[in-house]
């Protein structure tokens, strides 16, 4: 058994997750001895700054950082700076189902979220077209028409 100490750190909106995370750090206690999985919901540290400074405390000595269902602006911007500043010291970045400025933390190995599209995504964002005001379905419509095609070749 591997006893590697991890420090596995979960921020997200509400302690709903709580419960499925302590049932699954039992299972995965047995397997990764040196697991430590911590969960931070915002519905606790928006309205206590205790529990909003112990949430930034795992988050700058975390090896792994998952941010879940951090859309509203608010929890946004009581732990983003935490977690942009961890980054690059740990492990792993997961932004899952949060606002953009969440997201583009990602970051797992040479895959980061907040870099500029190369290849065959690139390629893709073009096709698809702007995304400003003066977009239309007309270009989605015209990309997904010649998708087929570049498949073929992939």
């Amino acid at each position: 058994m591997n006893a590697t100490p991890i420090k596995f750190v979960i921020v997200t909106m509400d302690s709903a997750l709580a419960g499925s995370v302590s049932r699954a750090q039992q299972q995965l206690k047995r397997e990764l001895p040196g697991l430590e999985l911590i969960v931070h919901a915002a519905d606790e540290f928006g309205v206590d700054r205790e529990a909003l400074a112990a949430c930034h405390a795992d988050i700058a000595t975390a090896d792994i950082i998952v941010g879940a269902l951090l859309f509203l602006d608010d929890h946004i911007k009581m732990v983003h700076p935490a977690i942009a500043a961890r980054r690059e010291h740990c492990d792993a970045v997961l932004g899952l189902l949060s606002g953009s400025e969440i997201m583009k933390l990602t970051r797992l190995g040479r895959f980061s979220m907040d870099k500029e599209a190369t290849g065959l995504m690139a390629m893709l964002k073009k096709l698809r077209g702007s995304k400003g005001p003066k977009s239309s379905g007309k270009g989605q419509m015209k990309m997904l028409k010649q998708l087929p095609k570049l498949l073929r070749f992939i």
